[in-house]
């Protein structure tokens, strides 16, 4: 035995000190006792015109899809208003799609330029003036004048088109107006109040309803600094988990999206995740104010 042990301990200690043995599966995750849960998007929906609204079509709990009609307000002057301004753009674009002027003019000037070409060779031929300077001058006079009307007759187009294309932007601003008395989700998510009803006057900016997203929530807690280091948690995914009334233990997965640049009391990092919500028999299994556990799986190899 003293033989074999003499041979053994030199030939350990050419190889050198034995690596630290591998850390375990729970040791690379990281576990937060108590997280808050909070909404991650709540909005004041407001009023984006001032007026009456004539219908609220929803009610606190219903949930409502993204661009989905909330409520309406008086438009009737904003209708009123693109009425006018369409039957003003299509007057507008008929006279500036109408050349009769223009080829009238085109005419009296090709009149005008024969009555002169056929005075002035009157007078060449007969080699004396047998029609008067006078008549020679109204002649070119009157040339002139067609000309003249030409160009005038091609600005009025013009003038016409552009006023179509003024009446063609006062549509689309009645249009718009009409659009912003139609107040839409901006979110999915779950009407959470509703502050104004049917018939109540409202002024530009006025909360109407407020709308809060369940589907995704907020789980915030705190890693030790000591042993995670914020490149060991960011991004990395999560499980959540809670236990119901009854008993019923909830998991949830989810991801960090934040960690905090500084260090909170007791070499703490605050840390945020997007956590997935679940819908069961008409209601969310998670809920803005519970505490729950968390648990990050850390980046391998830190």
């Amino acid at each position: 035995m003293t033989f074999c042990l003499t041979l053994v301990l030199p030939a350990l200690a050419l190889l050198g000190p034995l690596p630290p043995p591998a850390e375990s599966g729970a040791a690379r995750e990281a576990h937060l006792p108590a997280c808050l849960v909070s909404l991650g998007d709540d909005v004041q929906v407001p009023a984006l015109e001032s007026g009456p609204l004539v219908e609220v079509l929803v009610k606190e709990g219903d949930f409502i899809q993204s661009k989905a009609l909330l409520a309406r307000i008086d438009d009737e002057q904003a209708q009123l208003q693109r009425f006018a301004a369409e039957r003003e753009l299509r007057a507008a674009l008929a006279q500036a799609e109408d050349d009769i002027s223009i080829r009238f003019a085109q005419a009296s000037q090709e009149v005008s330029a024969a009555e002169l070409q056929r005075s002035l060779d009157i007078n060449r031929r007969a080699g004396q003036q047998t029609v008067s300077e006078a008549e020679i001058n109204r002649q070119r006079l009157e040339k002139h004048r067609a000309e003249l009307q030409i160009d005038r007759s091609r600005l009025e187009q013009r003038v016409a088109l552009l006023t179509a294309e003024i009446k063609e932007a006062e549509v689309k601003a009645s249009e718009a107006s009409m659009r912003r008395r139609r107040i839409l989700a901006p979110l999915d998510g779950m009407v959470a109040d509703v502050y104004r009803r049917n018939g109540e006057w409202v002024n530009a900016g006025d909360p109407v309803l407020r709308l809060v997203r369940m589907d995704t929530l907020r789980v915030e807690g705190f890693v030790d600094a000591a042993r995670h280091n914020p490149a060991d948690v960011a991004g990395r995914p999560v499980r959540v988990f809670f236990t119901m009334a009854g008993g019923r233990r909830v998991e949830l997965p989810g991801q960090i999206v934040f960690v905090s640049p500084e260090v909170q009391a007791g070499n703490k990092h605050r840390v945020r995740a997007e956590v997935r919500n679940r819908h069961e028999q008409g209601q969310w299994l998670l809920r803005p104010g519970m505490s729950v556990e968390m648990t990050v799986a850390c980046a391998a190899g830190q």
